[in-house]
């Protein structure tokens, strides 16, 4: 890969950058296999898990999809050739897209990082809530365990069926004027709204009373056979009545339930303290964090000078990609990831940027702490943020970070994580309450 530099004045670097043609088909295969994976695209042997990809999402969509993977992580590698110091995630630019065979040239405009002094550099004064082990977080904790032995009984107090929860039905389908056997019980067990029947079924079973009896039509789904056909969809009539509304019994958390249904525990005392070493360790990690949060956030408050503007809107485009990136993972709109978080688009947008300010903030104030003392990224720093990202495999995890060519991030992490220990192990902290 050939890589090349030129400073563009206003605290940025344009970064020039050539991948070898036989990197770039390396890439272009590997990427659309994953990217096949990744859709659940079946490649058949002997056939190009590209094909198959353009095939899918179109040839435009794909190029897109693979030249932004091979510019960012090409780009990675030149910014750790480079040994640049950058905010914000590059802006890439291409006058053509990769192709099998050619070599891929690109631009990738990045933002230096400016350097920032303090106001003072004493120790931090911050004032964090205490440790607390409750009885209700060890009741709870027992309760979810328990809830895998509920068992559903009638609900007497409840009268009608309602999406998700759980309903007794007594229940006769037929297709063509002939039973249909595997839909017909006598006693059927079914959770309305959870799709594992059609939505024509639910819709008819929600809302229905206690005792009520009602006939219907739906539509059955194709069923795949074991020869692999297929049978339509189809039509089905059925004849409901609902029998009772479930509820579901914890039981009774007693030695005798603890010694026959939790492996390694014979009472109930032995499981309560176990409970509560474990929300305890959590509790310790948190409260660890929670003091490096708030020791770095006091910090910032001391940075001398304004962000810059165009890094703030850069970074804060950044996040906002993070959050779209974040709702489709989870199938959902940007306006109902928001809800999620119960915030209307408003809050959504001031919070937003309000934790861009608090990143850049916390950043280059640690990064001025560790100037300001001459810290420096050891060996053993770069062990304890391996140990964190990937407990147990940190070989697995270095060995990732620079075969990739991103070392450039783990020793910014690393250096962060340092002027943050260090931070922390000379501030001044009130505790709210005592710890347990």
């Amino acid at each position: 890969m050939k890589v090349s530099k030129k400073s563009l004045g206003n605290g940025k670097t344009k970064v020039m950058v050539t991948v070898m043609a036989q990197d770039v088909t390396d890439k272009i295969d590997d990427l659309s296999q994953q990217y096949a994976t990744a859709l659940g695209i079946t490649v058949e042997e002997g056939s190009w898990a590209h094909n198959e990809l353009i095939a899918l999402c179109g040839a435009e969509d794909a190029r897109k999809m693979i030249d932004a993977q091979i510019m960012k992580d090409a780009a990675e590698v030149a910014i750790t050739m480079l040994g640049l110091d950058i905010v914000a995630k590059p802006r890439f630019f291409a006058e053509k897209p990769a192709t099998e065979g050619q070599d891929f040239s690109f631009e990738a405009e990045v933002f230096d990082k400016p350097q920032y002094e303090l106001t003072s550099y004493d120790p931090v004064e911050v004032t964090v809530p205490g440790i607390k082990v409750t009885e209700e977080e060890i009741s709870d904790f027992m309760a979810r365990e328990a809830s895998q032995s509920a068992k559903a009984v009638a609900d007497d107090s409840v009268k009608v069926a309602r999406p998700g929860v759980e309903v007794e039905l007594s229940m006769v389908s037929m297709q063509h004027g002939t039973v249909l056997e595997s839909n017909t019980k006598d006693s059927y067990f079914y959770t309305p709204g959870e799709g594992l029947m059609p939505y024509d079924f639910d819709s008819q079973i929600i809302g229905m009373e206690v005792g009520e009896t009602k006939e219907f039509d739906f539509m059955l789904p194709a069923v795949i056979n074991e020869d692999g056909t297929q049978d339509a969809p189809t039509k089905t009539h059925c004849t409901v009545t609902l029998k009772h509304v479930m509820k579901q019994v914890l039981p009774e958390i007693t030695d005798e339930w603890i010694a026959a249904n939790v492996e390694g525990f014979e009472t109930y005392d032995q499981y309560h303290k176990w409970i509560y070493d474990q929300l305890l360790e959590d509790k310790t990690n948190m409260h660890r964090q929670q003091i490096a949060s708030a020791c770095a956030s006091k910090l910032g408050e001391r940075l001398i000078g304004d962000l810059p503007d165009d890094i703030f809107q850069a970074c804060l485009e950044d996040l906002k990609e993070e959050f779209v990136r974040e709702a489709k993972q989870m199938g959902i709109t940007m306006g109902e990831y928001q809800e999620k978080l119960g915030l209307n688009a408003q809050q959504f947008s001031m919070a937003t940027m309000f934790q861009v300010e608090e990143q850049l903030k916390q950043t280059f104030a640690l990064e001025a702490l560790a100037r300001h003392n001459g810290l420096t990224v050891e060996e053993e720093d770069y062990d304890k943020l391996y140990s964190l990202i990937a407990p147990g495999r940190e070989g697995l995890a270095q060995s990732q970070f620079e075969r990739n060519g991103r070392t450039f991030v783990v020793t910014e992490a690393a250096l962060h994580a340092k002027a943050n220990e260090l931070l922390m192990d000379q501030a001044i902290i009130h505790v709210e309450e005592d710890a347990e």
